[in-house]
C-alpha cells in the first residue's frame, strides 16, 4: 500500500492504525513566503503564498480569485 506520493505505508506508524487513539494536532510554526502583494488582483488558482516545513514538499496557497486584501509577511506563522 502506498500514499499519494507513492511512498510505502508499511511501518508508517500508529497514525495509520484505525484502532489507535486519536491524537490532537500539534501547534508548530510554519515558514510562509508571500508570492503576491496586497492590493493585487489574483485569478482563481494563482499561487499567492508558499508554506514550507510541513513535510518534504512546499505547499502552495492558492487564490479563489479577486483582490488580495491582506497577506502575511514572510516568516514563521
Amino acid at each position: 500500500m502506498y500514499d499519494g506520493l507513492l511512498r510505502p505505508l508499511t511501518g508508517a506508524g500508529p497514525w495509520l492504525d484505525p484502532a489507535a487513539p486519536a491524537r490532537t494536532a500539534v501547534a508548530r510554526p510554519w515558514r510562509f513566503t508571500p508570492l503576491v502583494e496586497q492590493g493585487r488582483e489574483a485569478a482563481p488558482g494563482t499561487a499567492i503564498g508558499r508554506v514550507e516545513d510541513a513535510g518534504s514538499l512546499a505547499y502552495l496557497v492558492l487564490s479563489r480569485g479577486g483582490e488580495v486584501s491582506a497577506i502575511r509577511q514572510a516568516g514563521r506563522v
